[in-house]
């Protein structure tokens, strides 16, 4: 600030225009290059821009396509947006109770969540159908088939 002159800025919207005028650029050329209608950019010309939030972005936009170095128009850029409305509070929502809707759980999971899931089952089926075919080749299972008995009293 001590280094920055005193000078009040000028208002953007005539140094748009001038810029353009300069370049020999229509209205309509220039909404055709920059993809944004007439009005807005007749309206950031006259310096009222359509919609305040999108107006330094619109701006700085507009000045690089005219070829206007954006730190010598710095100081006529309109303010940056606010974040949250000063009318609105930051956890205005958390007081409504939130609305849980049941779902099933196969329509819960993600489509490779539900492919994960079948194959663990498939996984799970085929090892055990493994374990059974296995122990089925036993001849005799040495817990049940032992030759030493338990004396009775």
């Amino acid at each position: 600030m001590f280094f920055q002159s005193a000078k009040s800025p000028s208002p953007l919207g005539p140094i748009l225009r001038s810029a353009r005028e300069l370049r020999g650029v229509s209205l309509s050329d220039a909404s055709l290059g920059m993809r944004l209608s007439t009005e807005e950019l007749a309206a950031l010309e006259e310096g009222h821009p359509l919609d305040p939030r999108l107006a330094r972005l619109h701006a700085v936009n507009y000045a690089r396509f005219l070829g206007l170095e954006i730190a010598d128009i710095r100081q006529s850029l309109p303010a940056l947006p606010e974040f949250s409305p000063k009318n609105q509070q930051f956890l205005s929502n958390s007081v409504r109770q939130p609305r849980i809707r049941y779902r099933a759980p196969r329509e819960a999971l993600a489509p490779m969540g539900k492919i994960a899931l079948y194959l663990l089952v498939m996984a799970t089926l085929l090892s055990a159908w493994g374990m059974v075919r296995q122990l089925s080749r036993i001849r005799s299972v040495p817990w049940v088939t032992s030759t030493h008995t338990i004396p009775t009293r």
